[in-house]
């Protein structure tokens, strides 16, 4: 297992194309959620680059990937709103006709927890804990601790619900969010390089 790689991706149509393979460099070709991982990144960093001003000219896109016991962390950052639109990102129910707004809800629907950052110079950062189906017995409480105090649950807006845990048995709720701490992929406060 590697450790945790954070990278800056340009802020154009190819950066989701340069952040799949370094997702499989990252956590290895025979990972069980590589799929998954590349999945959810590339929905996020194309929506990075589509909907903030990391899309603009010498707009940046940060990659944090980070491989755990228990499966692994992955973390896009951009680089704020464009002037005209918020962008902070929420999840929605597109029409069965729209082809866009499904990318939240693959997250979702993916992953066992995910959330937002907001950063002191305007950025964002999506996160999303991808664990795997059936942990050994020991790793349960690896895989309970991985949520860290800093990242918020999705989706994030103030006094907004948490998603129901009855559409997916296997996540947990905690309001106790200082027993989650001790999670190690820190994403330095405004991804300056």
């Amino acid at each position: 297992m590697s450790p945790e790689q954070q990278c800056w991706l340009p802020g154009t149509p190819e950066a989701a194309g340069i952040a799949r393979p370094r997702v499989t460099t990252v956590l290895g070709p025979s990972h069980p959620l590589l799929f998954e991982a590349q999945l959810i990144v590339s929905e996020l960093v194309t929506n990075a680059y589509r909907h903030t001003r990391s899309g603009l000219p010498d707009g940046r896109i940060g990659l944090t990937i980070a491989p755990l016991v228990c499966g692994c962390v992955v973390e896009v950052a951009d680089d704020g709103p464009r002037p005209v639109t918020p962008t902070v990102p929420r999840l929605r129910t597109p029409g069965g006709a729209e082809t866009e707004g499904r990318g939240l809800l693959l997250i979702e629907s993916t992953a066992r927890a995910w959330g937002t950052i907001d950063h002191a110079d305007g950025g964002h950062s999506v996160w999303a804990l991808l664990v795997f189906d059936s942990a050994p017995p020991d790793e349960t409480a690896a895989r309970d601790e991985a949520i860290p105090a800093h990242r918020s649950p999705g989706p994030q807006q103030p006094g907004a619900a948490l998603p129901s845990t009855d559409a997916h048995p296997g996540r947990q709720e905690t309001d106790d969010l200082e027993a989650l701490d001790g999670f190690t992929a820190e994403v330095p406060g405004g991804w300056s390089p």
